[in-house]
């Protein structure tokens, strides 16, 4: 992962299933601020129970691929859309 502040990072390795030749990766944030995320234009709602860090679910186009994504956290006074950029490497 690029881009941020760097205060905040996603655990490695992210989970990665696949389901009818479509790729899913959920990552879950080192922060439990983050309430949404954009995936390629698509706005996606995090699935963290209130207090637990902030995890989602979305479809990835393959491996050793950027994609630039959108973390909206609530952490500082008023919410921030940070753009990231995240890659999931087959290992």
């Amino acid at each position: 992962m690029t881009g941020g502040t760097g205060r905040a990072s996603v655990y490695s390795p992210a989970d990665i299933t696949i389901v009818d030749d479509v790729i899913y990766a959920t990552i879950v944030w080192s922060s439990s601020n983050y309430d949404y995320m954009v995936v390629d234009g698509k706005k996606i709602l995090n699935e963290a129970k209130a207090g637990e860090k902030s995890t989602f679910t979305f479809e990835i186009p393959g491996f050793d691929t950027d994609i630039d994504v959108i973390g909206d956290t609530t952490a500082m006074s008023v919410p921030h859309e940070i753009e990231y950029t995240l890659r999931f490497e087959r290992r």
